[in-house]
């Protein structure tokens, strides 16, 4: 059982939640014609999918996008020790305690942390991913109050600029994670951050575009997230537990409670903990 959170809400994010017994039932049925079949995943992993996207017709095209994605990427059988070269990098970051002020889960991006020289965008893309399907399986609050994600630009450069990576970023979260984005605030800004944005605004649907939010300053963020979650390193005062939240991320397997492969073995139980 998950304590409640620590901050209080303003509100409730989801008047009715559609991840009922009988829609995943029906999720089930209308991919495999059976409502006991999709064993790859389980009820709270196809509850992410009706959950980010209401109806079943809708749920069910995301789960058919984001299977043949893992099945491309080869991903089936992800692990922490498949990203965790990229996590010691601090380029996305997140703890289940850390909320903003209306209690929803915040992932922090640095990208002045990501170097062309030591690391690949798919390797970022690769966290992310794991990043996320970690926190929307394993904790139900995180599927129906959704996520923040707060963009540091510090440091970063146009010498480490590559466009893949912001592709790569967008086409995944937009298109392929099961998760109710309910914010992405962006603050301090490079000079030519409007360079980067321009070039993936294309790409972005007009529902993803609606939560993007430039951030003036820090005083600006903290209307958004108070500075008891912000990060030390970003002038805040949470101390970030990186011990605990790799050994967390450490436990069981990544996108789904069994393994796409039916072969391989299953995750053991996952105990979370409420730090």
């Amino acid at each position: 059982e998950e304590e409640e959170p620590r901050l209080e809400r303003k509100k409730e994010t989801m008047s009715a939640d559609p991840a009922t017994a009988e829609n995943l039932r029906l999720l089930r049925s209308s991919l495999s014609g059976s409502e006991t079949g999709l064993q790859h995943h389980s009820d709270r992993s196809l509850s992410r999918f009706l959950r980010s996207k209401k109806t079943v017709d809708k749920a069910a095209a995301l789960v058919l996008a984001y299977d043949a994605f893992v099945s491309e990427k080869g991903w089936q059988n992800l692990t922490f020790a498949d990203v965790e070269k990229t996590f010691e990098n601090k380029i996305t970051v997140c703890c289940p305690d850390m909320r903003d002020r209306e209690g929803r889960t915040i992932v922090w991006t640095r990208i002045g942390n990501f170097n062309k020289n030591t690391m690949k965008p798919e390797d970022v893309q690769k966290l992310m991913f794991f990043t996320m399907d970690w926190l929307t399986t394993t904790y139900e609050r995180v599927q129906k109050d959704g996520v923040v994600i707060v963009g540091d630009w510090t440091g970063f450069s146009m010498f480490n600029f590559t466009p893949a990576l912001p592709k790569l970023i967008l086409h995944t979260a937009q298109n392929i994670l099961p998760i109710r984005l309910k914010a992405a605030c962006h603050v301090n800004q490079a000079s030519f951050f409007n360079v980067v944005f321009g070039i993936i605004t294309p790409f972005m649907g007009a529902k993803f575009r609606s939560r993007i939010r430039l951030m003036k300053d820090m005083d600006d963020l903290r209307n958004v997230v108070d500075n008891s979650m912000i990060p030390t390193e970003m002038g805040g005062q949470f101390s970030f537990p990186y011990d605990q939240v790799r050994d967390l991320m450490g436990k069981g397997k990544s996108h789904t409670d069994n393994p796409l492969n039916p072969a391989a073995a299953p995750p053991p139980q996952r105990t979370v903990v409420h730090m």
